[in-house]
């Protein structure tokens, strides 16, 4: 069934589609009841069908979106930085993400009012369990060029800024 065929040729507007009672909504996908943060700064709000009917799935990303922005309303510290991502998990479900600013995530941890010197060291754990997780996945490709670089015909102490070896 391509998009179009799914999308017909009906208008919806969001009041409609946020008002739509869905039987066996789980089916479509699902909205996390606890948001948890504390592992990792990378939120899981839901999952999604995304082959699911567009008025369903309209329906529960409006929901997804309005459960981040409680989240980022209580917890007000991480509203400086944020990124919202729908990633593949296996076909046709896609995982609904809060990506926390790495940084403040850290910050709200380690420097709590009450915490303890055991629990400092745990978060610095977590930290560096989600860097390497990162860093396992990230694979930088290191490009040659094909020129050879060019020596410049006079060095000195101010090379990058010299003139005299014009």
């Amino acid at each position: 069934m391509t998009n179009n065929e799914r999308r017909g040729s009906q208008r919806y507007n969001m009041y409609d589609i946020l008002n739509t009672d869905v039987d066996n909504e789980d089916k479509y996908g699902k909205i996390e009841e606890n948001l948890i943060w504390v592992n990792e700064p990378i939120v899981k709000i839901g999952e999604i069908n995304i082959e699911s009917p567009l008025k369903i799935t309209a329906k529960l990303l409006a929901q997804m979106g309005n459960e981040c922005m409680k989240f980022i309303n209580k917890n007000h510290h991480f509203g400086e930085s944020y990124r919202i991502e729908l990633v593949p998990l296996e076909h046709p479900t896609w995982t609904y993400q809060l990506h926390l600013k790495p940084t403040v995530w850290f910050d709200s941890l380690y420097y709590k009012n009450d915490i303890v010197e055991t629990e400092k060291i745990d978060v610095i754990e977590k930290s560096w369990l989600f860097i390497n997780k990162i860093r396992s996945k990230y694979h930088p490709r290191f490009l040659k060029s094909e020129h050879n670089p060019v020596p410049s015909r006079l060095y000195c102490r101010n090379h990058a800024d010299c003139i005299s070896g014009k």
